[in-house]
């Protein structure tokens, strides 16, 4: 993992974005990015592999937020457009609906993919994501019989309708 850190700094480095904020915010938004690294490190060989991917997923996704001095890698490669903001939002939205096993996430990783997402409710894609989630999970809550499952889809809508950066 560490040789990924180190490719991970060196290659930001070189990133237009990086570039154009100033070193203290440049360190901030490197830390930011690499978060993810040192999630996977410190869960690692944790608590059952049940646990673990709870745990990694969570940080990982967690860590899927906008930020606007550093936006996310978009162009055309080959004439096909790589948008790596739509692929975050995909998978955000994808694990806060998604059920696997006939089971939906943890609720702490739905939660994680919740507040990332909020991060993007500014933007136009981001918003229509937000809407289409917030639907999903109206209707998993009125076919629910579980009433602790609904109180956490309340929070999950809660969350979802937050203003971005406000606390």
């Amino acid at each position: 993992l560490e040789a990924s850190k180190t490719a991970a700094v060196e290659w930001l480095a070189t990133t237009a974005a990086i570039q154009s904020v100033s070193e203290t915010d440049r360190q901030g938004v490197t830390n930011t990015i690499l978060a993810p690294l040192g999630a996977l490190d410190e869960f690692i060989g944790g608590a059952g592999s049940g646990a673990v991917l709870t745990k990694l997923r969570s940080r990982v996704l967690g860590a899927l937020v906008r930020v606007p001095a550093s936006p996310f890698h978009l162009s055309r490669i080959d004439g096909a457009l790589v948008d790596f903001e739509q692929e975050a939002l995909n998978l955000l939205r994808t694990n806060i609906t998604t059920t696997t096993s006939d089971k939906t996430r943890a609720f702490v990783e739905r939660m994680a993919s919740a507040t990332a997402l909020v991060t993007f409710k500014d933007t136009e894609a981001g918003e229509e994501v937000v809407d289409a989630v917030i639907a999903v999970l109206r209707g998993e809550m009125a076919s629910t019989a579980d009433a602790r499952l609904r109180e956490d889809l309340r929070n999950l809508v809660k969350k979802l309708r937050e203003v971005p950066g406000a606390r």
